[in-house]
């Protein structure tokens, strides 16, 4: 979201409902008045403007009132036409005059007071600090409107972006063992692997501090560990030299932008390059384009295997890059909601770095998000053959907004729709080649899929065709291959490598499932 749209976003408290007989609640120095006010009508506003469904300032703030229960159980809070009130064992403790339904920022004050209100009157409440607040209240909130909206507090939400973007670091993981990190990986390209540090070493201190008077903990390491890129890190290593000798050494290095990575190439040993994304965040598309340039130009490659299993999403952005690298032309994907931002469509543009060699790509149940826009792209545009079972189905687009305590909100604001027009919500990607348990043989798959082509072909026009709001017809297509964990399954790739090396089977499965021009125009 850039700055102007959140300044625009900002509201101002003009008027409320106010406590009958009563002024309005002190301002209380662990939960600021002005603070809470900024927060939760920041928030309210947001959630108001793009979330998916319109909500209104009264069903926003009752919703989120519901969070003084969490903090208190014999706190709860009731409301009619005319009245909300605050009310405990011994009855109405505070009651507030109702304000139009849409004025967000009443609604807001209201949040506010109500809740600082309650602090008053209960121990827990008043006990707890304004973080602990936020995150019952905003829990409550996003509760109601959707399984993929989420609150995430400062901590969480720091770590939320550093996942995303990548963090100040050294680029190594680890485990606590006895009192020191052992290392478990070295990421390459990190100063940690610049530096020598290999997977055994067993990290000592941090800057002069034992690891053993940091608290015990991996967060009190890891916060030791980041910091500001170029910034100088010292560390105590010991390196196990033999059974029972160990190295010790002194290592002083720089942090450097730290990505997690999420591209892993499997096996490029034999004619089929096997990579497998494990998630999208901003380095994933150009991860990926390296790893399949690089398998290209081996003259033994002659096919791709996309491994999607498992990966939960991430990044739009980067799935529509990740698309675009295999297609030369076409829609990608479409996403419609009711915020103007929300809808957008996305087309690839010329070239496909893998040359046209024949791509398979493996989902399972838990693919999900951008991996479901990476696969549905690909299968509907005829580039690639999906292979496993139904995919998860999460077919909604999230946006992330920051808010003004540095927590975030995730909140789902557009519905995604794959290049023929059908929606992934409940639905998911169909598989063309579906992988149903680990007994299955690779012959026995391609011969079924080869003789099973008609039933595919009509089973495909139904998948794109049915209508978004049928979910009983959704759910009997989803379960023709039911969505299964395949984490780590060898049945799922040794398949989707003999339907690389069949080219009959391959071409088979490429056409039907490819959808005709006019498809778009059977979708709701």
């Amino acid at each position: 979201m850039s700055g102007r749209v959140l300044a625009g976003l900002i509201c101002l408290w003009l008027s409320a409902g106010v406590p009958a007989g009563a002024a309005a609640p002190r301002d209380d120095p662990d939960f600021s008045r002005d603070e809470a006010l900024r927060m939760v009508g920041f928030t309210f506003d947001v959630v108001a403007e793009r979330h998916l469904d319109p909500l209104s300032g009264r069903v926003l703030a009752l919703d989120t009132l519901r969070g003084l229960t969490t903090l208190d159980p014999s706190v709860s809070v009731s409301a009619n036409d005319q009245w909300i009130q605050l009310l405990d064992e011994r009855g109405v403790v505070a009651s507030y005059s109702a304000p139009p339904d849409t004025s967000l920022s009443a609604w807001a004050r209201i949040t506010v007071d109500m809740t600082q209100a309650a602090r008053k009157i209960s121990h827990p409440i008043s006990d707890a600090g304004a973080e602990e607040i936020y995150q019952a209240l905003f829990d409550a909130l996003v509760s109601r409107l959707d399984p993929y909206s989420r609150y995430a507090g400062q901590t969480e939400a720091s770590e939320n972006r550093a996942n995303r973007n990548g963090f100040g670091g050294i680029g190594i993981r680890y485990v606590l063992e006895d009192g020191k990190l052992a290392i478990t990986e070295v990421m390459p390209d990190t100063p940690a692997a610049d530096a020598g540090i290999r997977a055994g070493d067993l990290v000592t201190s941090i800057d002069g501090t034992a690891i053993t008077k940091m608290g015990g903990t991996l967060e009190a390491a890891r916060q030791r560990l980041r910091g500001p890129i170029n910034s100088p890190v010292n560390l105590g290593i010991e390196r196990p030299d033999g059974k029972t000798r160990t190295r010790p050494m002194e290592v002083t290095l720089r942090r450097g932008l730290v990505v997690p990575q999420t591209v892993f190439v499997m096996s490029d040993s034999d004619s089929i390059a096997h990579i497998r994304i494990s998630s999208f965040n901003h380095r994933t598309a150009k991860a990926l384009e390296e790893a399949v340039t690089n398998a290209v130009q081996s003259p033994r490659v002659n096919g791709l295997l996309l491994d999607l299993r498992g990966n939960p999403g991430g990044l739009l952005d980067q799935a529509v890059a990740a698309a675009d690298l295999f297609m030369d032309r076409g829609k990608i994907v479409t996403t419609r909601g009711r915020h103007p931002e929300a809808m957008q469509s996305y087309s690839a543009h010329p070239d496909d770095i893998a040359k046209g060699l024949p791509i398979v790509v493996l989902v399972d149940g838990k693919s999900a998000s951008a991996a479901e826009i990476l696969a549905t792209a690909l299968e509907d545009s005829g580039r690639a053959v999906v292979a496993g079972t139904s995919s998860y189905g999460k077919g909604t687009v999230q946006t992330v907004v920051r808010l003004p305590n540095d927590g975030e909100l995730t909140l789902t604001w557009s519905r995604f729709h794959s290049p023929t027009g059908y929606a992934l919500e409940g639905l998911g990607v169909m598989p063309g080649v579906c992988i149903y348990d680990q007994t299955m043989t690779p012959d026995l798959t391609v011969q079924s899929l080869a003789r099973s082509v008609a039933d595919l072909e009509a089973f495909s026009r139904q998948w794109r065709s049915v209508a978004v709001t049928d979910a009983s017809t959704r759910a009997a297509l989803r379960n023709r291959c039911p969505p299964g964990n395949h984490s780590g399954w060898s049945t799922d790739v040794a398949v989707g490598k003999a339907l690389l090396r069949d080219g009959t089977a391959y071409s088979h499965a490429q056409t039907v499932l490819t959808p005709p021009d006019d498809t778009a125009a059977l979708h709701r």
